[in-house]
């Protein structure tokens, strides 16, 4: 198996809710994109089916966790 290396930086971006995440977020992003920087864009729980519907259940107003 052959294995790909890469050298970049991780950055996470945590806060409550109107924090202000996604406007520090896009500004990042542009201001790294316009660098010449490929930016990758991840959000946890998410990014695959079983991660969005676990995100799902927890932003659930209601806090319901059956399926209707």
């Amino acid at each position: 198996m052959a294995v790909a290396n890469h050298s970049g930086f991780l950055v996470s971006i945590e806060g409550g809710e109107g924090a202000g995440k996604s406007t520090v977020r896009e500004a990042l992003q542009q201001l790294l994109e316009k660098r010449g920087l490929e930016v990758v864009l991840t959000r946890e729980p998410g990014g695959t089916v079983a991660g969005e519907a676990i995100r799902q259940l927890l932003l659930d107003p209601a806090g319901r966790l059956a399926a209707e």
